[in-house]
């Protein structure tokens, strides 16, 4: 008797368990990117294919459009990950805080992953007519959510020159993705 309520026990759960789709890498019927991706990255945190990487990581897509992409304007930089790369054949998941440093010195990002995804990005500049020193000229943070709304983040923006910021909520509005300014 155990043994047949424990086989009907399993046949019941089992459609459940099996029922929660993967949404790594999948395409909705409009054929459009939807849920998490894996990315592929080098030593210097660029895109690259699976064969080339360093890491790995997940970004997030809501119909075609990539919620988690940040868009480096440095060209030239250079990366202090937060552990020592000792594998390079292996792709490593990203983790933890990677410092990214412009050859001149004047830009700097600082990007804070956990389990390969993204939490929070700074970039910091010098403008070396105003002053010496480095100021955080914006925020982005990932793991604060508009009501809950997946995909949403906070974001702040700041003007040395005008010393003031600029607050801003990424999130969902009528369908589309948008930047709502709180301020």
């Amino acid at each position: 008797m155990k043994t047949y309520l424990s086989i009907v026990l399993f046949v019941c759960y089992l459609p459940n368990a099996v029922s929660q789709a993967d949404t790594i890498n999948q395409y909705n019927s409009k054929k459009k990117k939807v849920g998490y991706w894996i990315i592929y990255l080098d030593e210097n945190l660029k895109q690259t294919n699976s064969v080339k990487a360093v890491y790995y990581g997940f970004e997030l897509f809501d119909d075609g459009v990539n919620l988690t992409k940040v868009s480096r304007s440095i060209k030239k930089y250079s990366v202090s990950p937060p552990t020592e790369l000792l594998n390079k054949s292996v792709p490593k998941l990203l983790e933890g805080v990677f410092y990214l440093k412009t050859v001149d010195g004047k830009n700097e990002l600082i990007e804070e992953y956990k389990n390969g995804y993204p939490c929070i990005f700074k970039s910091f500049e010098t403008n070396k007519k105003i002053s010496e020193t480095k100021f955080e000229s914006e925020y982005l943070d990932y793991t604060r959510k508009y009501e809950n709304q997946s995909g949403s983040f906070y974001w702040e923006s700041r003007s040395f020159k005008r010393n003031d910021t600029t607050r801003f909520w990424f999130r969902k509005v009528e369908g589309k993705w948008k930047d709502i300014r709180i301020d």
